[in-house]
């Protein structure tokens, strides 16, 4: 999340001709915004909630650069088929 706000920032500022931002996996058929649940689940609770704080924070950053800056995030799932296939 700390790169991801990192990077909307920037193209927000850095970049604004910039109009859409495509993210993607590094994986096949798999795109994830989510948490390591696995991480979570074993984490303090104080954790948790910055965590999830911070996670908040970051999507507003996407909502701000669509509002403010008229940019849009969008992701792309390579090995996806559009036909079902």
């Amino acid at each position: 999340d700390i790169e991801l706000a990192d990077i909307v920032q920037r193209m927000r500022f850095e970049h604004p001709e910039v109009k859409v931002v495509v993210m993607q996996s590094a994986k096949d058929k798999v795109f994830c915004a989510g948490a390591n649940i696995r991480m979570l689940g074993g984490a303090e609770h104080a954790h948790k909630v910055n965590f999830c704080k911070f996670t908040n924070e970051t999507r507003n950053t996407y909502e701000a650069a669509l509002a403010d800056s008229g940019q849009n995030y969008i992701c792309a799932i390579r090995g996806a088929c559009a036909g079902g296939g």
